[in-house]
């Protein structure tokens, strides 16, 4: 038969079948015959494969788990972590399938090896109990098998191979044989001298021992008909003997005892002997057979040997150490895996004398990093965030090619126009003029106190936005964050009351922001007005009008009436057109946070006007320390919308939490890297933060935090707003009004409602919470009554600074206390030409006494305090003078005094 027949018969390639007749130790080629005793040992091959796959059991566990790392730049990284476990079960066998289990697992292993067969003498050390056979049965783990052959190689096929291994398996069979029928004689011997009982009176199981005996005699004559490969044998025994010589030092400990001798072992010298066999090649076999029984501990560890090889480091090792702008010298050391000490030693040679825990800048640490033979790597801090900012791709267009690139990214865009004035100008009225609604009277007050921007469709099909800022004057930072945004600068002013305070703080900020200015002159309805006094006004603070040859348009209008505001709106489209405003309307959006608010059922909202790109639901946004995807958007109207394009204001959830006015919120496309910047800018923030409030602990501050206090007042404030604009701009407020003596501390600044925390918060530090269009929870109001926090609610800024002034002064302590001492009533007038005036007066209730201030009351008013110049009984000088008695009163540089006028003496103290 063939071997392409027999493939065909065995139904698998032929490729296959010479592999594994290679593998069962016989070379074949494809045109090859196969003999019936060339099968048989394939198949029995085969079958050994089988057998060991059944007795071997492999568990693997794998445990995957997540690690948070703080690298040295501030930076949290995620590592994935995997623990591999790796447990394998034998099944206990007999002697008898332990031989062909242990046959087949070497037949495995001798595959992409040659088929050469080596068969030497070997030394043989088989282990057994002789005792309690019942108990512990012969098993193959009790026998150990230890092969010494020289590492020469004979060459011979199978055939030859057979008739060399079976002659020599027959040898060794009735060696062991011997040694076995020695051992039987032996106990004879015993049994006959010492009879059925030891020295101590046990009784000899002589009859279980030669049963032991005899059943090793039989296990052993049949595993020896089987087919070893020696060349696997001779690589087991290299490696063996490789690993006894490392973990014993180099030393093998090999016995080569005489034939017949019985050796006792040292540590079980009365249990167990061996029997030495000497066979043909001079080798020594040994066969030890244990007559005890002994316990094994199973939960004791294996050694196992530890190959470990180190090498000292001859040439330098050149590293690149990352340095950021700022960095410890314990980083540094540990950067270029170098001690401390040896770190400060060389910038003691470069002159540098610091300390371990010493921040170094980024100049100092490359210089010791160059000198110490390294290579510095120098590093921004916000590399991260300029990479992410400057990721977005806003001419990337799906579905386009690049001609129609060039064409389509730059287009005009709707212009952004601000309305900016003083108070009660009529902003807002000009604005709810223009798109048709009535938020004047929704105002709490009747003024604006937050930023507001809105969509208007004009008349020939075009858009405009425009942003409502509020003309208080605490919002100054609210009109200098709308001149940022806006295109143009609609500047209202009443034709009655002129240009006012906040007029003229408008008018710097369009000079400081170089935007174009319209003035529109509100009210022109009423009587009496002059619409040429307020021209003249403006003129000297540069805005000329263009009939008086400047270049600012001046638009009559009257918000009430709805007169001139188709002028007012042609005005600003031709003054956009003039400025050819154009942008790019697709790719990554960026915009600018106009007012940002806490909503208890949408969570953290964001009021943006986009100025480039196209933003749509589902982006990964970033905005300043806050970060999210967009989830929905609403527009000035407060529809749903899906994507929003440039000069467009919305309102978006999916924050973080609530950005603060004026931030950049750009698209980015990872948002893992989103998280990362974000968090580098709130670490960043509160690094800032913590700087500016810590002071030095000098000797010298203490002693002077120590007097300033103890004569000044300390004030309190937690301040909760719904808007982060109407936050920033009460903060502002209150810091304008600090006085003397009066220590004015803002513990905490947030959006929403009063929270159970900060009713907490108000309590431990003793302060007042200032609360601006918002309510307390349940649970912070039974705070807030339990441990009587003083809670004040407004609704408009007045009030609140007001309220705030009155309790400042409530705090202050008077430099100076004045307390009456006396009276006296004004009879009548003398004259006297050295004195002046004298006033006769009686004494009506205290004291008078000399040089002490006084003051004239007359008609129930004060007209006159001065001080007391002389005082005289008849003609008499005296100091003092009791109630009843006449006196003559002179009062320091002042003469007019009459009859009936009263007299109060002040004591300061």
């Amino acid at each position: 038969m063939t071997i392409q027949t027999f493939a065909i018969e065995m139904q698998m390639s032929v490729d296959r079948l010479i592999q594994q007749f290679l593998d069962a130790g016989i070379t074949k080629t494809a045109f090859d015959f196969v003999t019936k005793k060339e099968r048989e040992i394939l198949f029995k091959h085969m079958n050994c494969n089988k057998i060991a796959v059944f007795n071997k059991l492999s568990l693997q566990r794998k445990i995957r788990s997540t690690l948070n790392v703080s690298s040295m730049d501030g930076k949290n990284k995620k590592i994935q972590i995997e623990v591999r476990k790796k447990r394998v079960y034998m099944v206990k066998c007999s002697i008898q399938d332990s031989y062909s289990v242990a046959q087949s697992h070497i037949l495995l292993q001798n595959k992409k090896k040659n088929n050469n067969l080596k068969h030497d003498d070997s030394e043989l050390v088989v282990e057994c109990n002789l005792k309690n056979s019942k108990s512990m049965p012969v098993y193959a783990n009790n026998i150990d098998i230890s092969v010494f052959t020289p590492k020469s190689v004979v060459e011979e096929d199978c055939s030859s191979a057979m008739r060399v291994l079976c002659p020599t398996e027959k040898k060794l069979e009735t060696k062991i044989c011997c040694v076995v029928d020695h051992k039987t004689q032996k106990l004879e011997n015993i049994r006959k001298q010492k009879g059925p009982l030891d020295s101590k009176g046990n009784k000899f199981n002589y009859d279980q021992d030669l049963n032991n005996v005899l059943e090793i005699k039989k296990n052993i004559s049949d595993n020896f008909h089987k087919v070893i490969p020696s060349n696997e044998v001779i690589q087991d025994n290299s490696n063996k003997l490789e690993n006894d010589r490392r973990s014993n030092g180099n030393k093998i400990r090999l016995r080569y005892k005489n034939l017949g001798k019985v050796i006792k072992h040292k540590r079980y010298c009365k249990s167990k002997s061996y029997i030495d066999i000497m066979n043909e090649s001079e080798k020594e076999e040994k066969l030890c057979v244990s007559t005890t029984t002994y316990r094994v501990n199973k939960n004791k560890r294996k050694k196992s040997i530890l190959l470990q090889s180190f090498n000292k480091p001859v040439d330098m090792i050149s590293r690149d150490v990352v340095i950021g702008e700022t960095i410890s010298v314990s980083e540094l050391s540990n950067k270029i895996s170098v001690k401390s000490s040896y770190m400060i030693k060389v910038m003691m040679k470069l002159g540098l004398s610091i300390t371990i825990n010493q921040v170094l800048d980024q100049e100092t640490a490359q210089l010791i990093v160059e000198e110490m033979g390294h290579r510095a790597i120098l590093r921004r801090e916000n590399e991260l965030e300029e990479l992410v900012m400057h990721h977005g791709d806003l001419n990337q267009i799906s579905d386009s090619s690049v001609s129609s690139i060039n064409k389509m990214v730059y287009k005009n865009r709707a212009p952004i126009v601000t309305i900016m004035g003083h108070v009660d100008h009529g902003k807002t009225s000009l604005l709810d003029c223009i798109r048709s609604t009535t938020i004047t009277s929704s105002e709490v007050g009747g003024i604006t106190q937050s930023i507001g921007a809105y969509c208007v469709n004009t008349a020939n099909g075009g858009m405009i936005t425009f942003l409502d800022t509020p003309g208080h004057e605490a919002f100054t930072r609210m009109r200098a964050q709308g001149v940022k945004l806006t295109d143009i600068v609609v500047l209202v002013v009443a034709a009655d009351d002129g240009v006012m305070p906040q007029t003229i703080e408008s008018i710097n900020h369009i000079h400081n922001a170089n935007v174009p200015v319209i003035v529109a002159i509100n009210k022109i309805d009423k009587s009496k007005i002059n619409i040429d006094r307020i021209k003249q006004e403006l003129n000297n603070y540069n805005l000329i009008p263009e009939e008086w040859g400047g270049h600012t348009q001046f638009v009559n209008i009257s918000a009430m009436l709805k007169i001139g505001i188709n002028d007012l709106i042609d005005s600003i489209l031709l003054q956009s057109e003039m400025l050819e405003l154009k942008t790019v309307h697709y790719g990554m959006a960026k915009a600018v946070v106009i007012d940002s608010f806490l909503d208890k059922s949408r969570g953290p909202v964001a009021s943006v006007l986009v100025r480039e790109g196209e933003l749509k639901c589902g982006n990964i946004i970033l905005c300043g320390s806050e970060y999210g995807r967009v989830k929905a958007m609403r527009n000035s109207f407060g529809r749903l919308i899906e994507s929003a394009g440039p000069s467009i204001p919305v309102e978006l959830l999916g924050l973080s939490g609530t950005p603060v006015s004026g931030e950049t919120l750009v698209v980015v496309s990872n948002e893992k890297k989103a998280k990362e910047v974000a968090l580098y800018r709130k670490e960043k923030k509160r690094e800032i933060k913590l700087s500016s409030n810590l002071e030095q602990s000098t000797l010298k501050n203490i002693f002077n935090n120590i007097n300033s206090t103890s004569k000044v007042s300390e004030l309190n404030f937690i301040v909760k707003s719904d808007t982060d604009g109407a936050a920033e701009v009460i903060c502002e407020s209150l810091k304008k009004l600090v006085v003397n003596g009066i220590l004015m501390k803002i513990v905490s600044v947030s959006i929403g409602n009063i929270t159970e925390t900060d009713a907490v918060l108000a309590s431990a530090s003793k302060a007042i919470i200032l609360a601006f269009n918002i309510k307390a929870d349940i649970a912070a109001r039974n705070i807030i009554e339990s441990h009587h926090i003083d809670v004040r609610y407004y609704a408009v800024i007045y009030d609140l600074l007001n309220s705030v002034q009155q309790l400042i002064c409530s705090k202050l302590t008077p430099k100076h206390k004045y307390e009456i001492i006396g009276l006296a009533k004004v009879r009548n007038i003398f004259k006297s030409p050295k004195n002046g005036i004298i006033a006769g007066c009686l004494v009506t209730q205290g004291v008078m006494k000399s040089h002490k201030k006084v003051k004239i009351i007359r008609n129930d008013v004060v007209i006159h305090e001065g001080e007391l110049e002389s005082l005289r009984h008849f003609k008499n000088d005296v100091n003092e003078i009791r109630s009843g008695v006449e006196c003559g009163v002179g009062i320091k540089n002042y003469n007019d005094i009459c009859a009936g006028d009263v007299i109060e003496v002040l004591d300061i103290k």
